[in-house]
Order: C-alpha cells, then structure tokens, then sequence
C-alpha cells in the first residue's frame, strides 16, 4: 500500500468517525440544541449554562422561571398546579443582567406566546457592570449561526453527554424535572454554615472599615445601565405579566452592607428598580427582603443568601394569593422598613450566641 493512500484512508476514516458522532450528537442532542429529547429519552437538565438556552428554545411552556441560583429551588409542579401555569425553569448560578437578557431572548425568540416571566433580581445584579456575566457563555449554543455549531457537533463534552443520555434510556433511568438544579438536598443548612460564610467578610471588612459610606445614589446609573437590558422585553410584550421577585436574603447578608456602608445606597438602588418595574401595567413586583422572621432564621440558610426550598414554596403561594405584593404606593415604605431593620438589627449577639 502506497504512503499517499494510507494517509487518504486514515483520513477517510478519520473524517468519517466525526461526521458519525456529529450525527450521533445531533440526534441525541443532550443540551437540546436542536430538539427536545427523541426515541423516548429521558429529559435531563443538570448543567445550567449549557442546556438553558436549547430548554428556551425548544420546551414547550407558557410561563418560565428566569434568575439565578436563587430560582434553583423552585418546583415547577407548584406553578403547574397551584397557578395554571405550564412552566420551566431556566437559570444559572450567578446569572447577571447580561445573562438574563440572553435567556430572556431565547424566552421570547419565534414570537412564542407567553402568559408569565418569573423574573428573580438579585441586588448584585442591579449595582454590577450590566455587562458582567455568570461565566463565558458558549454563545454558539445561543447565536443562530450555524456554522459555530462545529463547535457542538464536534465536541468532546457534548459526545459523553449523549452517551450517557442513550445508556440512561436503556437502563430505563428517569429524571424528574421537578429536581432541575435543586441543592435542597445537597448542602447544609444551619446557623452555623451561615457565620462560616460571613465570617471572612466580617472580619476583613472591620479590620479594613471604609473611610465613609457610599453615596446614596452612587449605583442609580449602572441600576438604568442593568434595567436597560431587561426593560425592553417588558415594553415589547405587554401580553406577558412579569412577576419581579426580590428574595429574602438572610439578616447577614444585611450585615455586611452595613459594614461595607453600603446599605443605603443599596437600597436606593432597589427602589430605583421596583419603580421602575411597577411604571409598567404587565409588572408585578413581590418583595421579601424584610420578611423579619424569615430572614433571622439563620436555620434555613447555607450561607448569607441562599435558602431551603420551603422559602421558595412560601414565595410561590404569595404569589397565587397576592400577599407581599408591593405597589407605587407602599413600596418606598417597604424599603424604609428594610432599612430600619437592617440598620437597627443587634448583629453582635448573632456572633455571641
């Protein structure tokens, strides 16, 4: 056998072997890229960043849960049943605006017609660079170019994925989309895991204090800058009601804003948002931010933010019975009762007890 037509034959085969598991890939297509699962595969959704946008585009739903990590312990069925909704849940960890205006895209890409946006804002968000993401984001997975989906087809990662989703349809395994990025299970919860996660901050932040506090309206422009990416789709879909959420953070997490002489800044912050927000008919906001109870129970976090799934079901039912429903009449007296709370609080017997 000649030199040239070995090397024209391992090239063949070669080429041949990447064109099968580009196939191979699109068929299963484990993030949904082209197509919801086919030959009665199992739906699995456990990678966030990678499988979020094909979820958008192709699941069939009417409403959708949009937000970061603090949207990840919403069950969907309670939406379904409880609301009428017909819903899924689309977020990532540390999702900024940027992040949210790509998924809300996919959202509303091919004039789909939704009833409801559960929007969850974080006030990272609303005061960081509107053009900060969670990650890099594998834009071929977002785009519509075609030729970036090289970029897919021939993709290592991509391949183990569709390889496990056939093995899991042959081991006859199910998924339940009610657990979609669930971490009720995974972490632990406690007073004590919380003073572990702010304890660093705390101690930093009294040895280095700031010199003064932050300016009341030091955030109001990078807040427009952030409103910006998400207004627009609240503007051009007065058909869909958005349902703006502010989640009850823990009391340390106060803390820390009034250590780093931030809170009312950041507070301004919010209720620059909220009126924002509520300036259009098809927003609803709810707020929990000064759920005092809630937020004291250092029990039901695993650190300074993040809380069991029972503070998410307690959202949901706020939400069919219209309770913590702020509007352009009480919500600055809502914010004010944040403060007071926060500014006012005996963060040291936290750290004594």
């Amino acid at each position: 056998m000649s030199c040239r037509k070995f090397v024209w034959i391992n090239l063949i085969g070669i080429g041949s072997l990447l064109l099968l598991g580009a196939v191979f890939i699109f068929a299963i297509d484990p993030f949904f890229h082209y197509h919801k699962p086919w030959f009665g595969l199992p739906v699995v959704l456990n990678n966030e960043i990678y499988q979020t946008p094909g979820a958008a585009e192709n699941f069939e739903y009417d409403s959708a849960i949009v937000g970061s990590s603090m949207t990840e312990n919403y069950r969907v069925s309670w939406f379904n049943e409880d609301l009428g909704w017909n819903t899924v849940k689309l977020c990532y960890e540390g999702a900024g605006t940027d992040d949210l205006k790509a998924i809300l895209g996919k959202v509303f890409e091919n004039d789909r017609q939704m009833q409801h946006v559960l929007l969850a804002i974080d006030d990272y968000q609303m005061i960081s660079d509107s053009s900060l993401t969670a990650i890099e984001r594998p834009e071929y997975l977002y785009n519509d170019i075609w030729l970036d989906d090289v970029n897919y087809l021939f993709n290592r990662d991509a391949l183990k994925e569709a390889f496990q989703r056939v093995c899991d349809g042959i081991r006859g395994k199910t998924f339940d989309v009610d657990d979609a990025y669930n971490f009720s299970e995974t972490f632990e919860f406690s007073k004590e895991q919380v003073l572990k996660d702010a304890k660093p901050f705390r101690e930093n932040i009294m040895a280095y204090p700031p010199e003064k506090e932050t300016d009341e309206k030091a955030y109001l422009q990078v807040c427009q800058d952030n409103l910006d990416l998400l207004l627009p789709f609240v503007e051009a879909h007065p058909e869909t009601e958005f349902i703006v959420i502010f989640s009850p953070y823990s009391i340390l997490n106060w803390e820390k804003k009034v250590l780093a002489g931030t809170l009312k800044a950041q507070l301004r912050a919010d209720a620059y948002v909220i009126e924002s927000f509520l300036s259009y008919d098809n927003v609803r906001v709810f707020y929990f931010q000064d759920e005092y109870e809630m937020i004291t129970d250092l029990e039901q976090y695993m650190d300074t933010c993040h809380f069991k799934e029972e503070y998410n079901h307690y959202i949901e039912r706020c939400i069919k019975e219209g309770q913590n429903e702020i509007t352009k009449e009480d919500y600055k007296e809502r914010i004010a009762n944040m403060y007071e709370i926060a500014s006012g609080y005996d963060y040291g017997q936290v750290w004594e007890e």
